[in-house]
């Protein structure tokens, strides 16, 4: 069991986790349509499809982590969205069809992202205001570092020899380390509280 100090660190890193892959989109995305020969047209409906996926999950993702956890909820999430994320060359290879239903899913799994994290950030923020400003500090460094990572390591991974593959293979196989640590060493409540 981490302490609570651990537990920011842990978010923060769940965030770069989740956030690399998803702000690496709109760089991977042109990519993987000018290799399918998609209009721009199609290239637009298929990044729209990412978040028509995230507004179905918003709100129920905030429940669902209500009544069940944001522990359970966020591990489902990630989980979800690396192996959806993981697919997309599969889901090239079929088609801009496979493609934008897959980015549905990621879009799916990544909407109850904010309502999931904020339930278990409610059970471990301390009461303290320096000790709360230090913790929500923390937190937010995981977005922080997955827009300065993505915007600098995913062209220079797809100008790799791998292309657009390259940046999905190593952002999915991150993400899917993180999901592991995760699920193993994450609680829903610090001890103290109730289960």
């Amino acid at each position: 069991m981490l302490s609570p100090l651990a537990t920011f660190w842990a978010i923060a890193t769940y965030w770069l986790a989740i956030f690399l892959p998803r702000l690496s989109l709109p760089i991977i995305v042109p990519m993987l349509a000018a290799e399918m020969g998609a209009s721009p047209q199609q290239r637009a409906s298929m990044l729209s499809f990412f978040f028509r996926g995230y507004l179905l999950t918003m709100v129920a993702g905030g429940v669902a982590a209500q009544k069940w956890g944001g522990k359970l909820v966020l591990s489902i999430d990630l989980a979800g969205f690396t192996a959806s994320f993981l697919a997309l060359p599969w889901a090239m290879s079929k088609g801009p069809r496979a493609v934008a239903v897959t980015l549905a899913l990621m879009g799916i799994f990544f909407g109850p992202l904010l309502p999931a994290t904020s339930v278990i950030k409610n059970h471990w923020n301390p009461t303290d205001g320096a000790e709360r400003a230090v913790a929500a500090m923390i937190m937010g460094i995981g977005t922080k570092m997955a827009r300065i990572t993505s915007v600098s390591a995913t062209p220079l991974l797809c100008a790799s020899g791998g292309g657009w593959r390259a940046a999905v293979r190593t952002y999915g196989a991150a993400a899917a380390a993180v999901a592991v640590g995760w699920q193993l060493l994450v609680r829903e409540r610090p001890p103290h509280l109730p289960e």
